[in-house]
């Protein structure tokens, strides 16, 4: 699985010895960063590939809340949602493609109908948006989580 995590563990026994109030400023910090980050994705999806936000590709960007604590979120590629979300994202060699149920593939460029019993594709190159966008917000994220916090400490 593709993700991305913002992990502040060295918060972890640090905000045991807070109240529930700066907790839940981690929480909320957290939960803001993984809006943006998911934003973001699905932004560098859209501008590397011209993914419509209906397509299951851009819902399939989301938090993995089997890996979310405290101090941490991890924000990844459901493959369930979208099984070719991670080809997106992570690319593919030249290869062959045929139908496996069907008689033939069928697509349409423009307004023309293709049809083919199998060919050579040339492949996907990676799109990395996930960690694009990573790269991008770093610097609000961190900034966003220290908000969070101040206004904790404020309080």
């Amino acid at each position: 699985m593709v993700e991305v995590s913002v992990n502040l563990s060295e918060f972890k026994n640090f905000a045991k010895d807070f109240d529930a109030n700066l907790r839940s400023a981690l929480r909320k910090g957290l939960g803001e960063s993984a809006e943006l980050l998911i934003h973001g994705a699905k932004k560098n999806l859209d501008e590397q590939f011209n993914i419509s936000a209906h397509s299951t590709a851009p819902r399939s960007i989301q938090v993995d809340s089997d890996k979310t604590t405290d101090t941490s979120i991890t924000i990844g590629i459901n493959e369930t949602i979208c099984p070719y979300a991670i080809y997106l994202h992570e690319g593919t060699k030249e290869h062959s493609i045929a139908p496996k149920i069907v008689n033939s593939l069928h697509w349409v460029d423009g307004e023309q109908d293709f049809f083919s019993m199998g060919h050579e594709v040339s492949g996907i190159t990676a799109g990395k948006f996930l960690y694009k966008a990573a790269e991008e917000l770093k610097d609000k994220i961190i900034d966003t989580i220290k908000e969070y916090i101040r206004q904790s400490l404020r309080a």
